[in-house]
């Protein structure tokens, strides 16, 4: 089976090959009930339809469904395609690319693979919650965004903690590089086997290396090799795995702490969960951001003797409490602010989608609006938060407060994104495609009518509206995608106030047309009683009558339209009798 051959899969058509793991094939595809939403596809494999890839895959799938947060891929469905046999789930689509494929170009800032990391921390959190372990957290499963958003992916091989003995001792399950050391031995994990491969992975971000490309025994790229040297190490109390920092890029102090405890040796010196790592994350982070560290006094400085050093720490303290904290406290405001104003004006836009959706007729199912007024509290409840933390900043506060901010305001964004959403899917996607059928159902109605012949000023007006009916771009998702939706419903109310228009036009003209047409008929009977008649002068007769005739033949009960068939068929009557008469003429006087 040729996966880069495919066009379809299921009822989505496939609109991009994106990659393939080990047993299943990634495409991007396009909802086919909302064709303004692009979602990722996984394709089973024919190879792995059955057995423990299956399970996996199944599970995945599954796992997923549960979860509902956003630096989490969210699935949409499963199903199976007919046409091969083969099974597939549809998942959020991220428009960007892997933390791997983003390495590859070199290591990130201190400041992005932190906030990177923590929004990774968050998602786990909420894995651990349910008490599910991911077993493969690496850079290859991060998907970065183009929103600079990161979303944990691939759960194949995630388990519930409750369902751990179903994975046979001695057998190591992930990927070599990011194991902890017990689940390098087969051993029993817990969430905070997880939280050793984010150490890794957060090292790799921060470095552009891999962990074991500083261990002398140990060919980083065979899993083998790594399996034997992280299984063997001794897990003695406050053990650490042992960490090469390069001398440049410089990480802080307090995040190389952070890596040292997080990849311990032993799962009970490690952080207790995802959140107390997070938040110890989220410290340095700040502190790393007040503080710049590696900008050592200059020897030279000592020389000034005991006033000079004195004045020295006065000027260094002064600057750190007072200016560098404003000067970054200032600017994470500003950053802080201009979130808000973003959240605020998306909070605002659902509800006047919300509201407007909910006034049309016919009206959306009330399940519907309670879905979506669900969504919306929870989102609030986020923004609320975020206005909170904002509200107690000012600027000599710290700057964690906006950091909160941000991080609450930046998760209320996609849940009204998903109200939005969910009004699209469940009501205005299928209306707007009912109303504007109709509407151009009218349209061509009157064109065939003869409206667009007639050259009348209602049927131009209503022509112009016409791009109003319009589907979506394909581009456009979540409440961009809702807001185009009403629109084009919106242009349905304005294009039946021009059909009527036009049709009223039309009537108040097919009398005129008549009259025309039947004039014309006349005439061009009259040129073909002419004994000289010329063809040419008759046929432009025709045709002039005709156009009119075509124009306004609408109504056969209208006498002018009889009057006029009636002519022109009298009409090419009397031009045969006199071609022909002219002709006899003709051959007579040839003849003599």
């Amino acid at each position: 089976m040729d996966a880069r051959s495919l066009t379809q899969i299921g009822p989505y058509r496939i609109t991009r090959y994106i990659d393939e793991g080990a047993f299943a094939w990634v495409f991007e595809v396009v909802d086919p009930k909302f064709e303004g939403r692009r979602l990722a596809l996984k394709l089973l494999m024919p190879e792995a339809a059955a057995g423990e890839e299956f399970r996996r895959f199944e599970a995945e799938a599954r796992l997923l469904a549960g979860i509902d947060h956003p630096n989490i891929v969210t699935i949409f469905d499963f199903g199976r395609d007919e046409q091969h046999g083969n099974f597939f789930y549809t998942m959020t689509y991220v428009d960007g690319e892997t933390l791997r494929q983003r390495l590859a170009r070199g290591p990130l800032s201190v400041v992005d693979a932190c906030r990177l990391t923590i929004e990774i921390l968050d998602g786990l959190a909420q894995l651990h919650d349910q008490r599910i372990v991911h077993r493969d957290i690496k850079p290859a499963n991060v998907l970065i965004g183009r929103d600079g958003r990161s979303r944990l992916s691939d759960l194949g091989i995630a388990r519930v903690e409750t369902e751990r003995s179903k994975t046979r001792t001695g057998t190591a399950v992930g990927t070599a590089l990011y194991m902890s050391p017990e689940q390098a031995r087969g051993r029993p994990v817990d969430t905070r086997s997880d939280l050793f491969s984010v150490g890794l992975t957060l090292y790799e971000a921060l470095t552009g290396n891999v962990v074991y490309d500083h261990v002398d025994s140990v060919d980083s790229t065979s899993g083998m090799d790594v399996l034997i040297y992280i299984g063997g190490l001794d897990q003695q109390k406050n053990a650490e795995f042992k960490l090469v920092f390069p001398p440049e890029p410089e990480i802080p102090r307090s995040i190389k702490r952070i890596l040292r405890k997080a990849c311990r040796l032993r799962a009970e010196d490690r952080y207790p969960d995802a959140r107390e790592m997070r938040d110890a994350l989220q410290d340095a982070l700040e502190s790393h951001l007040r503080h710049p560290e590696g900008e050592g006094i200059p020897t030279r400085w000592l020389a000034l003797g005991g006033g000079g050093i004195a004045a020295l720490v006065a000027i260094v303290a002064l600057y750190f409490t007072v200016l560098q904290p404003g000067m970054t406290t200032a600017s994470e405001r500003e950053r802080a602010a201009a979130v808000l104003e973003e959240t605020v004006a998306m909070a605002d836009g659902v509800r006047a989608i919300h509201d407007a959706v909910a006034g049309l007729d016919p009206a959306p199912a009330p399940e519907l609006l309670d879905l979506v007024d669900r969504q919306l509290e929870r989102a609030d409840v986020y923004l609320a938060d975020g206005r909170d933390n904002f509200a107690t900043g000012d600027e000599r506060s710290e700057v964690r407060a906006y950091h909160a901010a941000i991080t609450y305001l930046q998760d209320a964004q996609p849940h009204y994104g998903r109200a939005c959403e969910s009004l699209t899917q469940g009501y205005l996607a299928a209306i707007a495609e009912s109303q504007t059928g109709v509407s151009r159902e009218a349209v061509e109605q009157l064109r065939a009518d003869g409206a667009a012949d007639a050259g009348l000023p209602a049927w131009a007006e209503l022509e112009a509206l016409l791009p109003g009916l319009a589907a979506p771009a394909d581009s456009l998702s979540g409440c961009a995608l809702a807001q185009a939706q009403l629109a084009r419903i919106r242009s349905v109310a304005e294009i039946s106030i021009a059909t009527a228009a036009t049709m009223s036009a039309l009537e108040a003209a097919w009398p005129r047309l008549a009259s025309e047409a039947r004039e014309a008929a006349l005439q061009a009977r009259q040129i073909a009683l002419e004994p000289s008649v010329d063809a040419r002068d008759y046929r432009t007769a025709v045709r002039a009558g005709k156009r009119a005739l075509v124009r306004g033949d609408i109504r056969l009960e209208n006498d002018d339209f009889r009057a006029a068939r009636d002519a022109f068929q009298s009409s090419r009557e009397a031009f045969l009798e006199a071609t022909a008469l002219r002709e006899a003429s003709t051959n007579d006087r040839e003849e003599s």
